[in-house]
């Protein structure tokens, strides 16, 4: 999983997290809620088949962003 800003108007930014492999993101969501405090809590969960890495196999954070955004547009 990675968690990434992505834009909001009235908070400025949120975090969204996108999540690799399969589950249901509102349980996901509920899992996260008693260990976090409520500003660090992702705004929404993404669940996707495979998170975008670079060639030394880390999580490529500016794909992922990206990623997100389309996500987030394609839901609204």
């Amino acid at each position: 999983a990675t968690v990434v800003g992505l834009a909001d108007d009235r908070l400025g930014e949120i975090p969204v997290a996108v999540v690799e492999g399969s589950g249901d993101p509102d349980g996901i969501a509920h899992a996260v809620r008693d260990r976090l405090v409520s500003y660090k809590r992702p705004r929404r969960v993404f669940v996707v088949d495979a998170l975008p890495r670079l060639p030394n196999g880390k999580v490529d954070r500016v794909a992922v962003k990206h990623v997100a955004e389309s996500l987030e547009r394609s839901e609204d």
